[in-house]
């Protein structure tokens, strides 16, 4: 929703009519109607509140937990925060060090990579729609254009990884694959099915090894940089901008 929608229908009640006079962004997806006023008649048909069941052995086994009850389960629950916390971290971590890579770095870029980059971020955006039931062009769906930043920054940031596991002569070691492997599988009931799955087909290890190369390059890179720690609240690494684990930050 736009800005000012959600804000403008707090405290309402069932049946109550309300008016929001609101603009869009500017810019917006559809450019005649960027930073244009527009005003919503809202008619409230029913407001709900979420009850939260009792976390009880009854409830527990309906996730599987057949020993242990409640202690069991809230273990089971803990140890998966603690691996998504931890991904969550990598993944901040890898970003920030990427975007003060790119920022400390001027580059060229062929226009060539940047169009079919554009064109490709064009077409997953259009996909991700359709996959919503929304039909891009009914909504006004912007052209490989709009993304042409995106695709600028990506493309530099690509070339930047690349010289830096030139330079570092990082590889994905049989080891490091297989450790990223199990971690991923630790969150699936059956761990040792999904390990199994990934190592049946040698073509299905590639996005791993891209990953460790790319952790591994990473590495190689914070090592030569000054890096600061930051807190950050699980709710706020998981879901930015709500609340404040500890964390690396690249200078």
């Amino acid at each position: 929703m736009i800005d000012g929608f959600e804000a403008g229908l707090t405290g309402a009640t069932a049946g109550e009519v309300r008016t929001l006079d609101l603009h869009f962004p500017d810019p917006y997806s559809r450019a005649d109607l960027s930073g244009k006023p527009v005003q919503f008649v809202v008619t409230v048909k029913e407001v709900r509140e979420r009850q939260l069941p009792t976390i009880d052995d009854e409830f527990v086994t309906r996730f599987g937990v057949t020993e242990g009850g409640v202690e069991a389960f809230r273990k089971e629950v803990h140890e998966n925060m603690q691996r998504e916390r931890d991904r969550a971290v990598t993944r901040r971590f890898n970003r920030q060090a990427m975007e003060a890579l790119s920022a400390a770095h001027e580059l060229e870029l062929p226009k060539a990579l940047i169009t079919a980059e554009s064109g490709r971020l064009h077409e997953e955006s259009r996909r991700n729609l359709s996959m919503r039931g929304v039909d891009p062009d009914r909504v006004g769906h912007p052209g490989p254009e709009l993304f042409a930043p995106q695709a600028q920054e990506r493309v530099k940031r690509g070339l930047l990884m690349a010289e830096v596991i030139r330079t570092s002569g990082v590889q994905a070691t049989p080891a490091k694959v297989r450790a990223m492997v199990e971690s991923m599988a630790a969150s699936y009931e059956q761990p040792e099915a999904f390990v199994r799955w990934y190592y049946s087909e040698p073509g299905r290890l590639q996005e791993v090894e891209a990953m460790c190369i790319e952790e591994e390059a990473v590495n190689w890179l914070v090592a030569q940089a000054n890096v600061s720690d930051e807190s950050v609240s699980f709710d706020d690494l998981m879901n930015p901008g709500q609340t404040r684990t500890q964390e690396q930050s690249p200078e």
